[in-house]
C-alpha cells in the first residue's frame, strides 16, 4: 500500500550519564534530500545514518537533528594538557633566559596547551546509543508515513470510483448523441440533395463515417478504463509508486481531454468537466506519495 512523503519521528535514549535525543521530519520532494545534524563529537556517524535511511525512505526531503544533553559536562569531556608541548615552551624559555617555574596563569595563557576534548572511553559508547535513537525515531516517522498513506489511499480509491461512474454516464449517453448526431446528418444531406448539389452516395457514406468517428469517444472510455485499472493496481503495491501515479494520471487527464473535445453535447461536457476536477484533487494528493 501507498505511504505518505509527511512524517515525524523521535527516538530518546537516556542513560546514567546522558541523553540521546533524535528528530527526524519527512517533507514533500521529487527526490530523495538528505539533511542530517549531528553534534561534532560524533559527527562521522553521518554516512552510516545516511545508509540507514536510505534502505527504508526513497522520496522526500528528510531533515535528522541529533542532540547529546549530558548530565554533568564531566561526563563526556575532560581537560587535556598538551604535556609535550609545554616542554617546549620551557625549553624555549631557558634558552631565552627566562628563570624560574612559569605560574598557573602562564600556562594557562599559552596557546594550545590546554583544551577541552571527549573522553577516550565515551565516543563509542555516544555513537552505539545515538544509533539506537536513531533507529527509533525513523521507526515512528515511517509508521506516520504509513498512517497517513492509508488515509491517502482511500481518498484516491474513491475518488476512481467517482471517475468510473462518470464515465459510465458518458457510456450511456453515447448512444443517444450518436443517434442525434446521424439525425443532424440525415438533415444537412436532404438539405444537400434539395439544393441539387452533386454528391456520389459513396462520398456521403464517407464523409458520415468520419464525421461520426471524429464524435465517438468509445476509444478514449476504454483507455480511459485501462489506466484507471493501472492506477488501482499502483496504490496496493508496496513499492515506491509515486511517480508511477503522476505518469497515468497525464494519461487519464489527455484521454478526458479527447473525450470533451468529441462532445458536442452539454451532458457530456459537463460530466467531462466532473472528471477533470477529481483528476485535479487526485493530482494534489499524489504530490504526496512516496
Amino acid at each position: 500500500m501507498i505511504k505518505s512523503m509527511t512524517g515525524y519521528g523521535e527516538g530518546v535514549v537516556r542513560t546514567e550519564n546522558f541523553t540521546i535525543i533524535s528528530d527526524i521530519k519527512s517533507l514533500n520532494s521529487r527526490f530523495l534530500d538528505l539533511r542530517i545534524n549531528l553534534p561534532e563529537i560524533i559527527k562521522d556517524l553521518e554516512a552510516e545514518i545516511a545508509t540507514v535511511i536510505r534502505k527504508v525512505v526513497s522520496r522526500g526531503s528528510i531533515t535528522l537533528s541529533l542532540e547529546i544533553i549530558p548530565n554533568d559536562r564531566t561526563v563526556i569531556n575532560e581537560i587535556y594538557v598538551d604535556e609535550k608541548l609545554l616542554a617546549l615552551y620551557m625549553e624555549v624559555f631557558r634558552r631565552v633566559g627566562v628563570d624560574g617555574n612559569p605560574s598557573i596563569e602562564d600556562i594557562i595563557a599559552l596557546p594550545d596547551i590546554l583544551s577541552v576534548r571527549p573522553k577516550d572511553d565515551i565516543v563509542g559508547k555516544l555513537k552505539e546509543h545515538a544509533m539506537t535513537a536513531v533507529d527509533e525515531s525513523l521507526i515512528k516517522m515511517i509508521k506516520m508515513r504509513e498512517i497517513e498513506g492509508r488515509s491517502l489511499y482511500k481518498d484516491l480509491s474513491n475518488r476512481i470510483t467517482s471517475i468510473v461512474e462518470i464515465s459510465e454516464t458518458i457510456e450511456e449517453h453515447r448512444d443517444t448523441c450518436r443517434d442525434k448526431f446521424l439525425a443532424s446528418l440525415r438533415e444537412r444531406i436532404c438539405q444537400v440533395i434539395d439544393e441539387h448539389i452533386d454528391i456520389s452516395d459513396e462520398r456521403i457514406a464517407q464523409e458520415a463515417a468520419i464525421l461520426s468517428a471524429k464524435t465517438d469517444p468509445t476509444e478514449e472510455l476504454t483507455r480511459l478504463k485501462i489506466h484507471l485499472s493501472q492506477f488501482r493496481e499502483a496504490l496496493d503495491d508496496n513499492k515506491p509508486v509515486g511517480s508511477k501515479l503522476k505518469f497515468i494520471l497525464q494519461e487519464c487527464n489527455r484521454e478526458a481531454d479527447t473525450i470533451g473535445a468529441k462532445g458536442a453535447d452539454i451532458e457530456t461536457s459537463n460530466a467531462v468537466i466532473a472528471i477533470k476536477e477529481e483528476l485535479e484533487r487526485i493530482r494534489e494528493q499524489i504530490s504526496n506519495v512516496e
